[in-house]
């Protein structure tokens, strides 16, 4: 598993049961972790800092991209559209966009935001 994007700190999209149990599946197959750095304080979102630090302590890739990151892996590429620091203000707002782009084929995957993010129009 070339990447793994945890698209917000709200359980909804990182859910710390579930990432354990990717964690137990696969171990170091996960390569690349990305995460919002937004400072979120529920107790799920604690659970979640947890295990991304034993997967970083175990050599994962462990990351908060911001808007304008891009990145390829083989033929995929992949554009951070959000966050976008100056409206990352909630969790939501905070959530991690991206765009994925396989030769003339482009797929958006979104997460919640309260309002129109700066970077959501490149």
């Amino acid at each position: 598993m070339n990447l793994l994007v945890l698209g917000g700190t709200d359980q909804d999209h990182a859910d710390a049961d579930g990432l354990e149990m990717l964690w137990n599946r696969f171990g170091t197959q996960i390569k690349r972790v990305w995460h919002p750095g937004f400072p979120a304080e529920t107790d799920n979102w604690k659970r979640v800092k947890k295990i991304l630090a034993t997967m970083k302590e175990a050599g994962v890739a462990v990351w908060s991209p911001t808007s304008g990151y891009e990145a390829t892996f083989g033929e995929l590429g992949i554009k951070v559209l959000s966050p976008h620091p100056a409206d990352s203000d909630t969790s939501n707002n905070a959530s991690i966009v991206v765009k994925i782009t396989a030769g003339e084929v482009g797929f958006l995957f979104r997460a919640t935001a309260n309002r129109r993010s700066a970077g959501a129009t490149s």
